[in-house]
């Protein structure tokens, strides 16, 4: 039913997709992977060996215009050894960043088994992008599409987001960032003002069971660090820009997409809640400078890199 076609959704034409990105006035894409969103097998090592094949993949269909096509790699954390291996083979291979979700089962990304991961993320200067996705036990709590989309789908966003910000991965890691990816960006102030409210009771509990400080500083005190994707229609975008800063907030459009927002870049430039330096911030210069993406923008209007 979409006006795209199956090469182009499939990545097997990309001529065909590189020609849909210049009607919809896109420069540059970076492709994170739908197919994984939730586990696809009980198995830890072939499940490690389905994202490794799959970076193989997309990396080779990037190929075919790595100007514009660029790729997020998945990170195999099911198996933690895999997937700091393959950190340092996809940053050869040519990825921009490295995509997880916001727990790991019913682990959450600050288990000190990932704690090698993370290192080898910072040491390649590739940035964490948690998506969306159906990582944990709640799938299986909602078994309708309301639910599955609004609680199952979106809620391990936030836990992902405490693991970095309060569970001590940025902390441990001063060169890594992250960004949170297709949950909107109207949360962000609300959760990490109440990290941050209850970080003193925390730590005066880990204190008196003698444990160490689970962070050195407030979570609020890594906010620089944290970067998030909006939608183009959010009503609290112009408080988050004041909160979380105009160089940390990016467009996020989908190409195709079941909800039709294809377009959502020229819906975002066409606000006037927000200046427009803000706009072009949002649009081309904060993706461009988060994935390290040299971008030659072509001498049209409303062109973005995405």
């Amino acid at each position: 039913m979409k006006d795209f076609s199956v090469g182009n959704q499939s990545l097997m034409d990309v001529p065909a997709r590189l020609a849909d990105m210049d009607r919809a006035g896109v420069d540059v894409r970076v492709i994170y992977a739908t197919l994984l969103f939730a586990p696809m097998t009980d198995d830890d090592d072939f499940q490690a060996a389905l994202e490794i094949s799959y970076n193989k993949w997309i990396a080779e269909r990037c190929s075919e215009a790595p100007d514009r096509l660029k790729w997020a790699a998945s990170l195999p954390l099911r198996s933690p050894k895999a997937a700091e291996k393959e950190i340092f083979r996809v940053k050869d291979a040519g990825a921009v960043s490295l995509m997880c979700y916001g727990s790991v089962g019913d682990t959450m990304l600050h288990d000190k088994k990932y704690d090698r991961v993370w290192a080898a993320a910072a040491e390649c200067n590739l940035p964490i992008a948690v998506h969306v996705g159906w990582p944990g036990p709640m799938r299986q709590m909602c078994d309708e599409h309301s639910s599955s989309l609004n609680v199952s789908f979106t809620l391990p966003l936030l836990a992902g987001f405490y693991s970095f910000v309060g569970g001590g991965i940025l902390d441990k890691n001063p060169k890594l960032r992250a960004v949170f990816l297709e949950g909107g960006a109207g949360w962000i102030p609300w959760y990490l003002e109440r990290m941050d409210h209850y970080y003193p009771v925390a730590e005066f509990f880990r204190e008196s069971f003698g444990f160490e400080p689970i962070t050195s500083k407030n979570p609020e005190s890594y906010k620089d660090r944290v970067y998030t994707t909006c939608e183009a229609g959010e009503r609290l975008l112009p408080q988050v820009i004041d909160y979380l800063g105009e160089d940390n907030i990016m467009v996020s459009e989908d190409m195709p997409h079941l909800e039709a927002r294809e377009g959502s870049g020229d819906d975002l430039g066409a606000r006037r809640d927000i200046t427009k330096r803000q706009r072009e911030k949002i649009l081309f210069h904060n993706p461009s400078k988060f994935y390290g993406i040299k971008v030659k923008a072509k001498k049209k209007p409303g062109r973005r890199a995405t």
